[in-house]
């Protein structure tokens, strides 16, 4: 039997005719950052280890991967809670949590089981002496609960957690159809301040996560992800906040180049000033991670006014792209480290080597429908005839 397409969603929401199609391809940038982000940890110079590292260290590629750090997570996750809020409307609660359980727990299985395993595998036969000693180390950590459990999996169990609770907060028939309608002026007059409280109200809030932090077990850091679900917590409220407050959504959608001036600036000084006051860091880090957000949605919005094929292929693969990526950064790490080039030269074949095998990877996938439920969450439908 042939399977082509997208299953269409119980009640038809996905393809609803005012989906912002920018919003589906910022995310879909978001995770696809995942790849020259993960590439940089090899070479990082914070004095932090990672799976794989390379013989050379380069504080330039460190301050990418900080920079990317600042904004790539919490973008998306600013993303999904605007989804989330929008389809908390469309259907209901019933119906949006069984749809959400259906994308997200086949390739959290999947992921778990198999994707994290192997990549963790690659890591130890590369760091161990002999295959031997590379298969002894990884069998002793498979039958531990650390961050090894769980690798870049870890944002589809806050997924999770988020989605369950938001369709537990909409339980109530007020919560799920609360819109606050602002007349346009009044966003206008709001929206930076709004910007700056908060920035500097999330920056608080991470201060605060680092003073509890100490005193979460770690069993609930990792592999449970606890530590995770706090910090993307206000990311993911603002998203759905945005989407019932609608003229400030359109505000936020308007590029400002003053906000994104203040946010380059101020994630300048985060990744690259030395020392700095206490807890300033985490404040000026929040402050410029929503500004950067908001000037990435609001160029979109500019250049994706609508859908296109070829965005629309990229949105689809995103995802399990980001599965494969990382293990096949970690699996070919060491054929690309022993290319005798300069390491930025390295790091960009990284890139490329992790981009194509795993868009690859996604041309596999998507020719079997149960590749593509398994790996992606996605039902497909038979073609008709």
């Amino acid at each position: 039997m042939e399977y082509t397409g997208l299953a269409k969603p119980p009640d038809g929401a996905l393809v609803h005719p005012s989906r912002e199609h920018h919003l589906d391809a910022v995310r879909a940038v978001l995770m696809l950052l995942g790849i020259p982000f993960h590439a940089t940890h090899p070479f990082r110079d914070d004095g932090q280890t990672w799976m794989v590292m390379s013989a050379d260290r380069s504080l330039a590629l460190t301050h990418v991967m900080e920079f990317l750090h600042l904004f790539r997570m919490q973008g998306f996750f600013l993303i999904a809670g605007y989804f989330t809020a929008m389809l908390l409307l469309k259907r209901s609660v019933g119906a949006y949590l069984e749809s959400r359980l259906t994308r997200l727990v086949p390739p959290l299985v999947v992921g778990l089981l198999v994707i994290v395993p192997l990549m963790n595998l690659a890591a130890d036969l590369h760091n161990a002496s002999t295959a031997r000693a590379g298969f002894g180390l990884w069998l002793g950590e498979s039958l531990t609960l650390g961050r090894e459990t769980t690798g870049h999996l870890w944002f589809v169990i806050v997924l999770i957690y988020f989605s369950a609770v938001a369709a537990l907060v909409c339980l109530s028939p007020k919560v799920r159809t609360f819109r606050l309608n602002l007349p346009d002026r009044t966003a206008a007059r709001l929206f930076l301040p709004a910007m700056l409280a908060i920035g500097l109200g999330i920056g608080g809030y991470e201060v605060a996560l680092l003073k509890v932090s100490p005193l979460i077990p770690e069993l609930l850091k990792n592999p449970v992800s606890l530590s995770f679900a706090l910090e993307y917590a206000p990311y993911f409220a603002i998203g759905a906040l945005l989407n019932r407050v609608p003229a400030m959504n359109c505000r936020f959608n308007r590029f400002s180049w003053l906000v994104a001036l203040v946010a380059i600036g101020l994630a300048l000084v985060a990744v690259g000033a030395g020392e700095l006051p206490k807890y300033t860091r985490p404040i000026l880090k929040a402050v410029a991670a929503i500004g950067l957000t908001q000037s990435i949605v609001s160029a979109a919005g500019t250049l994706f006014k609508t859908e296109s094929r070829r965005v629309r292929e990229l949105v689809e693969a995103s995802f399990v792209i980001y599965l494969l990526h990382l293990p096949i950064i970690v699996a070919t790490f060491g054929l690309v480290e022993a290319i005798p080039a300069p390491y930025f030269v390295r790091y960009l074949v990284m890139i490329a080597v992790a981009f194509t095998l795993s868009f690859l990877g996604w041309l596999i996938v998507k020719r079997s429908a149960w590749l593509l439920f398994f790996m992606s969450g996605v039902r497909t439908k038979p073609r008709p005839g």
